[in-house]
């Protein structure tokens, strides 16, 4: 199964067998392109009368193929961030909410390194280490009129530094270690897909 957010709300891509969870859902079998935009559609305008959309298919790799195939597919990569002497995590405040650093995938880099120089970069530290990958997470947008489906690639970091710097050039206004309390109370302003990471 996929889990792909269009703008907040999440979209299942899945088989027959799956049982759709939450109260306000919609729920559509695939039987074309016409079913899936106008699927998309109603996810794009209708998300906040949804919990969440779930479209089945037999074969859920090829749903998604079919899916993709709707959007230009952007990777990018980044990182959730512990401070080496306890458990607070990097976040960062970036056009109104509370985000994981992150980034494009450069041409020629692997996600693990674009995951090390976009955290490098967006918060000024340096003395990185990888510690294992996480999930990876799916979400759509619009861009110069087109359709977006980014896949970002998830590594979870270790950090040796303290002194954060935000990257202004990229609308970071705010970079900070925050601990179990902080991260509680950030939640609420920061993007459904990130809670996957925070909890990975």
């Amino acid at each position: 199964m996929y889990k792909v957010f269009i703008n907040d709300l999440p979209l299942f891509l899945a088989g027959p067998e799956t049982e759709p969870v939450g109260e306000t859902v919609l729920c559509m079998r695939y039987d074309g392109e016409s079913t899936m935009l106008q699927l998309i559609g109603l996810a794009e305008k209708c998300a906040e009368n949804l919990n969440a959309v779930y479209l089945i298919h037999h074969d859920i790799e090829e749903l998604f193929k079919a899916f993709s195939a709707l959007y230009r597919v952007q990777e990018a990569a980044g990182g959730r961030v512990h401070h080496h002497a306890n458990r607070s995590v990097l976040m960062i405040f970036r056009r109104g909410r509370w985000d994981l650093p992150k980034g494009k995938i450069d041409k020629g880099e692997s996600p693990e390194e674009a995951a090390l120089r976009e955290v490098e970069e967006e918060c000024g530290v340096r003395l990185l280490t990888i510690i294992r990958p996480l999930p990876k997470t799916w979400h759509t947008f619009f861009q110069k009129q087109q359709r977006i489906l980014k896949c970002t690639h998830w590594f979870e970091m270790r950090c040796e530094e303290e002194q954060l710097t935000p990257q202004r050039e990229e609308d970071i206004e705010q970079a900070l270690w925050a601990d179990a309390a902080q991260q509680r109370a950030l939640r609420a302003d920061t993007y459904p897909s990130l809670l996957e990471v925070l909890d990975a």
